[in-house]
């Protein structure tokens, strides 16, 4: 398994920008990271276990975004990408909001294993 790099600071989710798309894009400034997976066990006749099998990695990140107070919160679902990973938001919710600044609060997992176009 590779293990994923931080690269640079920034989150952005929504559409590319090409051809007159829109994304949203926000700074991460604080995240907290658990990596996890499934497990199974194998027993011995007697019900001892004797061996723990790990499958199904993945990453689940715990990120706050700074952003534009006009930008839209992404939703369940989205495609997000977070200091160079691409994950899939399990859910978003808002900190705080003043007038031009809004903080959220954005949990997102990454599966080693899955393909995201």
């Amino acid at each position: 398994m590779a293990t994923p790099t931080i690269k640079g600071r920034n989150a952005i989710w929504g559409m590319e920008h090409t051809d007159g798309d829109t994304y949203a894009s926000g700074l991460v400034v604080d995240k907290n990271w658990n990596v996890t997976g499934e497990t199974d066990f194998i027993f011995d006749s007697n019900g001892f276990t004797i061996t723990e099998i790990f499958f199904d990695d993945k990453d689940e990140l715990d990120v706050s975004i700074i952003c534009e107070s006009a930008t839209a919160m992404p939703a369940r679902g989205d495609q997000i990408v977070i200091c160079g990973i691409t994950c899939l938001v399990q859910s978003c919710g808002l900190v705080w909001n003043n007038r031009k600044w809004k903080m959220l609060s954005v949990k997102v997992t990454r599966f080693v294993n899955m393909v995201l176009a």
